[in-house]
């Protein structure tokens, strides 16, 4: 009878307790994280050499995403994109450098989408546009061209790059992403 009582004062004190705590607040979602402004600081190869220097810009040295909460993606990268899709081409890198330029010069950021599913996914997908290929290649030699009154509209093409499965994490204090480029890419 004496372990019964208090085997039933145990089982009402846990239920009391339990009523009392509350669950504890879900972890942010991964795509709320993403939302704003992300400056490249650091950028390594699968060997973990420096890249950076392969597509950033001397003159301008600042490679930014802008991450909106309608998925939509503004950023400077196109040098960094054209790296990513065609490797180490000293042609690519001088022509999307070039293209960067006069995207600075005429404030037009490259656009996109980035696409993570709900809750906290640890990969999602981002679709980089990109006018030309190569990242504005085409585009720049068009207004290379318009500058001695060649008319080239038809060089100008859009170009989608679509890099499904990227591996992102955060920092504790969601100061940092990372992204990650492997074999699920």
């Amino acid at each position: 009878m004496y372990l019964t009582k208090r085997i039933t004062i145990l089982l009402l004190l846990s239920v009391i307790f339990a009523a009392g705590c509350k669950k504890e607040k879900d972890e942010t979602p991964t795509k709320t994280k993403m939302e704003g402004v992300w400056v490249v600081k650091e950028a390594h190869d699968s060997t973990g050499v420096d890249i950076l220097s392969k597509f950033q810009n001397h003159l301008l040295p600042v490679t930014v995403f802008y991450f909106s909460s309608d998925n939509t993606v503004l950023s400077t990268a196109g040098p960094l994109t054209t790296y990513l899709v065609y490797g180490d081409s000293k042609f690519m890198q001088i022509t999307s450098t070039i293209n960067q330029w006069f995207n600075y010069a005429n404030l037009t950021f490259n656009g996109g989408e980035f696409f993570v599913a709900d809750g906290t996914p640890d990969r999602f997908a981002l679709e980089m546009k990109l006018e030309g290929v190569g990242g504005g290649v085409t585009n720049t030699l068009a207004e290379i061209l318009q500058l001695f009154n060649i008319e080239a509209q038809w060089l100008k093409t859009v170009v989608y790059h679509k890099f499904i499965n990227v591996g992102v994490s955060f920092n504790e204090t969601n100061t940092q992403m990372t992204w990650v480029w492997d074999d699920q890419t």
